[in-house]
């Protein structure tokens, strides 16, 4: 049965969710981010991907008592946690980020909206696991769609009325 090609399969993160793969017919999407951020974490060798569409920076700021992807301080490193069980290894671990646009015009705390407040938060969350990322796509005014693809770690991201580029 070689040259066929398996179908693809396109799993949506919702507000809040996480999902992570080693399956490489998988892809994850997070789609319509506004002041949310979504993060894409590859990790190269095994080829685990996996995806968080965090909404909010701080789990103190909510009524979840759990651990929870709807939080950046909760969900980052429940993410990596995930990822790690199946066989990731940090050290190989690529982080791309998009998001936190500037949707309505409610400034939060300090100045800052709820995307720059949730772009802040993920930049430290993710440093202070010892990861860096790669590339990013935040701010600005406009929805985006992010997705990795698990058998090549390409992430696409699109801004509403734009076309699709690589991250």
């Amino acid at each position: 049965m070689s040259g066929v090609a398996l179908a693809r399969r396109v799993e949506v993160i919702g507000l809040g969710g996480l999902s992570t793969s080693n399956d490489v017919n998988d892809d994850l999407v997070c789609l319509g981010l506004g002041s949310c951020v979504a993060i894409c974490i590859y990790e190269t060798v095994n080829r685990v991907a996996g995806m968080a569409h965090l909404v909010l920076p701080d789990s103190g700021e909510g009524r979840d008592t759990g651990r929870s992807a709807k939080y950046v301080d909760t969900g980052i490193p429940l993410l990596v946690e995930e990822m790690e069980t199946l066989g990731a290894l940090r050290s190989r671990m690529v982080v791309r980020i998009a998001g936190g646009a500037h949707m309505i015009t409610v400034v939060e705390v300090n100045g800052d909206s709820v995307g720059d407040r949730n772009v802040k938060a993920v930049r430290q969350s993710v440093a202070a696991l010892g990861l860096a990322i790669s590339a990013e796509e935040v701010g600005g005014s406009r929805g985006r769609t992010i997705r990795i693809c698990v058998d090549s770690g390409r992430v696409l991201v699109a801004s509403v009325g734009t076309e699709s580029r690589e991250l």
